[in-house]
């Protein structure tokens, strides 16, 4: 990747970026439907010029493969910018001929330019927004540059829009959920050891249609509601590589942020104990009578007094700001609520989403159907949200699958 080509491509996306925002701006308080449009370009190009800038604050640590892809996104950038731009003036162009032609008067000319304006704008949108799809999976592989570089840069990035915008603004950017990866994917040794909770008393309330419940402590100041997904342990053989792999999962989840990642936070893990095994006869010594010499085969038995853990409870927080908890299954059931197409679509959005952090922190979701999806209203947003549960059939990317698991 030349430094100068590439220069030249990000000084011509900013100047196009610069020119469809000022003829935006001026179509802005013309109508609401135009006004929503011109917020939703705004805010897609605002995202963009941000993760443009702070590649090219990183180029230093990217390899080779890095820098192709980059230099094809760019030119792929430059070419939607431009045919954006050519859309926009063809509006302008169109609106002049027409206050000079037939519809120079009435409600035909207003209603003439209000329909030019939204198609321009839409195709805008959707050219950003398909840009964006292409872009972010590139984004998140460079986000796991293990290199100081790339958190020292992640840091001051943060810091000087926190400055900017303030904090509540500065943590919704795209720069701060890649802060968030990365502290996901390298959790600190302090944050795996505090992960695990003690065993209370719970008090329990089902969730229709649900691999999962809600449950808070019946002793203690947290009086809380917790969403509760519960791991069975299964073969004696597998309990050390379970634990581990849930231990690791937790902590993972404990840095998650809900609406980023469509997986809940995690507080902690609980491991469930078995009553302690009593202790055992002496084990008999038996003669195999397969071999040809005397030799002995001990009885497997358990330790005298060991303990062993019969499930693990991951402990979820509920998000904020987020009321009217459902199953996806008790949603899909509830004959009388009718579903839009596009609150589906924005569904199925936000459990792909999850499926695909799942994957990039390195562990295998198995058990994905309607019984582990859970939705949550957002009475401020307007809207609602689906989060992925139900890790009773997970495995680590590494791991093999055992037969019947499939």
């Amino acid at each position: 990747m030349d430094p100068v080509s590439v220069l030249g491509l990000v000084e011509t996306c900013y100047t196009l970026g610069v020119k469809i925002l000022d003829i935006c701006s001026t179509w802005k308080h013309a109508d609401s439907e135009v006004e929503k449009r011109v917020i939703i370009i705004e805010s897609c190009w605002d995202r963009t010029k941000r993760q443009v800038d702070f590649v090219m604050r990183i180029t230093s640590i990217m390899d080779e493969d890095h820098c192709r892809m980059m230099d094809e996104l760019l030119n792929q950038l430059v070419l939607s910018l431009s045919l954006a731009m050519s859309s926009l003036e063809t509006v302008i162009e169109k609106r002049s001929s027409a206050r000079s032609g037939v519809f120079r008067l009435g409600f035909r000319a207003k209603k003439a330019a209000w329909v030019w304006k939204k198609e321009a704008l839409d195709g805008i949108i959707s050219e950003l927004e398909e840009w964006q799809r292409r872009f972010d999976p590139s984004w998140f592989l460079l986000m796991k540059i293990a290199n100081p570089v790339l958190d020292r840069e992640l840091a001051l990035a943060k810091t000087t829009e926190a400055k900017a915008h303030g904090l509540a603004t500065a943590a919704k950017t795209p720069l701060a959920l890649a802060t968030g990866l990365r502290n996901v994917l390298s959790p600190s040794t302090e944050q795996t050891r505090s992960i695990v909770l003690k065993e209370l008393q719970m008090e329990w309330l089902d969730i229709p249609f649900s691999v999962a419940r809600m449950g808070r402590g019946r002793q203690g100041n947290d009086k809380k509601w917790y969403i509760v997904d519960t791991i069975e342990l299964g073969q004696a053989a597998r309990v050390r590589d379970v634990m581990q792999d849930v231990r690791v999962l937790a902590t993972k989840l404990s840095q998650a942020d809900p609406l980023a990642f469509g997986l809940l936070n995690c507080k902690g893990i609980v491991p469930v104990l078995q009553q302690p095994v009593s202790p055992t006869p002496p084990t008999q010594l038996t003669l195999d009578p397969s071999t040809s010499s005397s030799s002995l085969s001990r009885a497997h038995s358990p330790s005298p007094g060991q303990v062993r853990y019969s499930h693990i409870q991951l402990i979820f927080r509920v998000p904020r700001r987020t009321e009217k908890l459902q199953s996806l299954r008790q949603l899909l059931l509830h004959a009388d609520e009718h579903i839009s197409l596009s609150r589906k679509v924005y569904m199925a959005r936000e459990l792909a989403k999850a499926v695909n952090y799942v994957h990039t922190f390195a562990f295998v979701h198995k058990n994905v159907r309607p019984e582990s999806v859970l939705c949550f209203e957002d009475p401020q947003a307007a809207s609602s949200h689906a989060f992925l549960v139900g890790f009773g059939a997970f495995r680590g990317a590494d791991a093999g699958t055992m037969m019947g698991e499939i």
